[in-house]
């Protein structure tokens, strides 16, 4: 009977601190239960609120594309959300004032389970980004000697494609012997067995190639994986993009401070601006190292059974990084990713895009034989601009194209898959001639070289002879534009090899009064840029004739050792 009593004056203290106090202490909730933990009654309110999310999403993207009354829906789905949450907040609230179950207890449990989902989202997040720039490193270095330099794409049959890397904007060669031609800083440092210019952006290598004993160089295999490394790529977007801002600011902060000062001179603005691309280098340069590419590969999803894309693209060594964000810029659109461990590319397929690519090759023309693969390139965007590579004629016409497209070169697969097909003629170069000498800057950039050969001489005193040699080298389908330059220059001569030709000018008059004042006044913008200066400083000591001593033959052979390939910076 007492306890009964008691319980009941306890129950009765309960109810009046609940009504009149508006809470109730561990002490009083101990009377009732064992623990001062919270133990939550059903609520309809997740449920609700679940429901009402759902139909927020499904309305609103059914509102974006145009579903009849869609809107009503959303309006409905917002409303019906506000209210499930407005009811669900309002129990929340009055679960920890009025009814006072918001303990101690239960106040430091709700700091945890906070503090715990934030922590898991971290590590979610730093999973999820682990995981990607661990599978972004697609390539697999294989150690021969020196230093990484073909990046090669393994594609079906066994085929290895040399993907588009170049060394300091240099002509991929196959065969480079030191004693003719020397360090010349190329695309590929490597001393392979057969000359072969890149025609069409990339070299075939079969599985059985030889490979000459003096190459030197890492090969890097990598899938053929596109949208490599896109995160720190858009990185570099977002920087290149502050940059030219900067940049911009730069020449208007300049142009007030000069105009304030009744001081201002044309020729000193543009200085302000003189990294700015000249379009006629950019040709220059896309004579050389671009590539305009159609690729035609199977896709069950397609009514053809085929996809179709059109690439514009640029592959440098990745010192010339630099120079490759300037052309971005001057077309101002294209991605840039890094190819393998010191290969970057530029490239272009968007449609829109390539209107802007075709819109500057027209005004401004290519005069190598790639003009003719850029007007074959025109064509296939002309078709896919139309739809008609969603067509089997379209498609067939496009394989025609291909057929001549660069090399020519078309697989097996789409051999047999196309075997009917019937190669177009290829378009004929009627203007070739070169109306700015910007063009001959872009082209040195891309196919140029500054070298500085020493030989042993009997007949000299020091027992060694230098001089110096720019060439200029070409695939041999070029080789009558490229002789034309000797009439251009006034200067130099055309030695034929196996598959290339070089134009080499080393007579130093020649090399000093008519070569180095053109890329004075042109200027190089690549990594090559640098090698030119050194040549220039070259070419002073031997006008000087120091090279006729032992100390000026030194430094000019410490200038050698730092120059293409061996350069650091």
């Amino acid at each position: 009977m007492v306890t009964s009593k008691k319980k009941f004056l306890a129950y009765d203290r309960f109810i009046l601190e609940f009504f009149f106090n508006s809470s109730m202490s561990n002490l009083t909730r101990s009377n009732f239960q064992a623990h001062p933990f919270h133990l939550v009654s059903p609520s309809p309110w997740p449920l609700y609120t679940s429901i009402s999310l759902l139909t927020l999403t499904t309305s609103g993207v059914q509102t974006m594309h145009g579903f009849y009354n869609s809107e009503n829906f959303l309006a409905l789905a917002f409303i019906s959300l506000i209210a499930s949450m407005s009811f669900w907040f309002r129990d929340i609230i009055s679960e920890g004032t009025y009814l006072g179950n918001h303990t101690l207890a239960v106040q430091r449990g709700l700091n945890m389970g906070v503090a715990l989902f934030i922590v898991s989202e971290a590590f979610f997040f730093l999973a999820i980004f682990w995981a990607f720039f661990h599978k972004s490193k697609l390539w697999i270095e294989t150690k021969l000697r020196g230093s990484p330099k073909a990046l090669v794409t393994k594609v079906a049959e066994e085929t290895l494609q040399p993907a588009w890397l170049m060394t300091q904007g240099m002509v991929t060669s196959l065969e480079m012997n030191e004693s003719e031609m020397g360090d010349r800083g190329s695309k590929s440092d490597s001393h392979i067995s057969e000359k072969e210019q890149r025609v069409d952006g990339f070299s075939v290598l079969k599985k059985y190639c030889k490979v000459y004993s003096k190459c030197q160089g890492n090969l890097v295999f990598i899938y053929h994986i596109n949208y490599v490394n896109t995160t720190i790529q858009s990185i570099r977007q977002i920087m290149a993009y502050f940059n030219s801002l900067l940049s911009l600011f730069s020449i208007f902060t300049f142009a007030y401070k000069s105009m304030t000062k009744g001081e201002v001179r044309l020729s000193e603005l543009s200085s302000a601006s003189s990294n700015k691309l000249n379009p006629y280098y950019v040709t220059g340069f896309t004579d050389g190292e671009g590539c305009f590419f159609v690729g035609i590969s199977p896709d069950p999803k397609s009514k053809t059974g085929f996809r179709v894309k059109a690439n514009f693209q640029i592959g440098l060594h990745i010192k010339d990084l630099a120079l490759l964000e300037q052309i971005q810029l001057f077309f101002g659109r294209g991605k840039i990713s890094k190819l393998g461990a010191e290969s970057v590319q530029f490239r272009v397929y968007a449609l829109e895009d390539l209107k802007a690519i075709i819109h500057h090759f027209d005004e401004y023309s290519l005069l190598t034989n790639k003009q003719s693969d850029y007007l074959l390139f025109k064509q296939v965007v002309n078709l896919m601009e139309q739809g008609k590579h969603l067509t089997l004629d379209g498609l067939n016409k496009i394989m025609s194209i291909k057929a001549v497209l660069n090399k020519g070169e078309i697989s097996k697969n789409l051999s047999l898959a196309f075997p009917n097909i019937e190669p177009i003629l290829r378009p004929e170069i009627k203007d070739r001639k070169i109306k700015s000498l910007h063009w001959l800057a872009g082209f040195t950039d891309a196919e140029g070289c500054f070298f500085i050969p020493i030989k042993k001489s009997a007949g000299s005193k020091l027992g060694e002879t230098v001089w110096l040699r720019f060439i200029l080298t070409q695939h041999d389908r070029d080789e009558d534009f490229i002789k034309s330059l000797i009439s251009t220059l006034n200067c130099g001569r055309y030695i034929p090899k196996s598959g290339y030709g070089e134009f080499i000018v080393e007579k130093f008059t020649d090399v000093s009064e008519k070569i180095i004042p053109i890329f004075e006044e042109f200027k190089l913008h690549g990594i090559k840029s640098k090698n030119f200066e050194d040549f220039k400083k070259a070419a002073l000591l031997i006008k000087n004739k120091a090279h006729l001593t032992r100390k000026g033959l030194d430094e000019i052979k410490k200038i050698k050792g730092k120059m293409n390939k061996n350069r650091l910076d």
